[in-house]
């Protein structure tokens, strides 16, 4: 077991907490989010995991109708945190005007897509800064919103199911200023991931172009 020399900075640290936090709340809150309330429902608080199954049922179309996006929530300090442990960086090469909408396609994929997460979930490379009037949703698999409270945090970020007729949602209607991010390559691109080694997997992911068509 090795632990951190003695001399490492403060912001170094904050910075690998704020990682931590998010790990933690991909890979152990699931867990915890269903242990806790079962065994909470043989005590007198079994009132307070119905009523959360209760808005678990009414809230279940959020992942498929645009999330909740919260601001307070993706601007919080933590985030800056986390991009600058890697760091990531959002660099700019074109402008995106608010009148249209989009679709954005992201590679690799990763063993967590810590960039797409870093850089479109929150705030922290200053999405809204360098392309202000777009609002950026991330499309994921249905699975990861079927777990309690996890589900809330992920569309507080703008994470959206990544059903076509979810992201046909987001595409249609009358607003428009919506970027939905891709990751092209989903969970068998994962599988590829590797340090310095980008394979990925695109030879059969031809359906967010004609979601491009079909939405203009």
């Amino acid at each position: 077991m090795f632990f951190a020399p003695l001399h490492v900075p403060v912001h170094r640290r904050l910075e690998t907490l704020a990682v931590l936090y998010h790990v933690v709340t991909c890979i152990f809150l699931p867990i915890y989010a269903v242990l806790v309330p079962l065994f909470l429902l043989i005590t007198p608080l079994c009132v307070f995991v119905w009523a959360y199954a209760a808005w678990y049922y009414y809230d279940y179309s959020t992942p498929f109708r645009g999330a909740r996006p919260k601001k307070w929530y993706r601007n919080l300090s933590i985030w800056n945190r986390f991009c600058d442990y890697f760091p990531i960086k959002l660099v700019k090469t074109a402008e995106l005007s608010p009148e249209h909408n989009y679709i954005v396609g992201s590679h690799p994929h990763g063993i967590l897509s810590f960039g797409i997460f870093g850089t479109f979930c929150t705030e922290g490379a200053g999405f809204s800064q360098t392309f202000p009037g777009i609002q950026p949703f991330v499309a994921t698999l249905n699975a990861n919103f079927y777990a309690p409270f996890r589900k809330e945090l992920m569309t507080c970020h703008g994470l959206i199911s990544a059903a076509k007729e979810s992201i046909m949602y987001n595409l249609t209607g009358e607003k428009k200023g919506n970027a939905v991010a891709i990751v092209l390559g989903g969970a068998e691109e994962a599988l590829d991931a590797a340090s310095e080694n980008y394979n990925l997997t695109l030879k059969k992911r031809k359906g967010f172009v004609k979601i491009a068509l079909r939405t203009g």
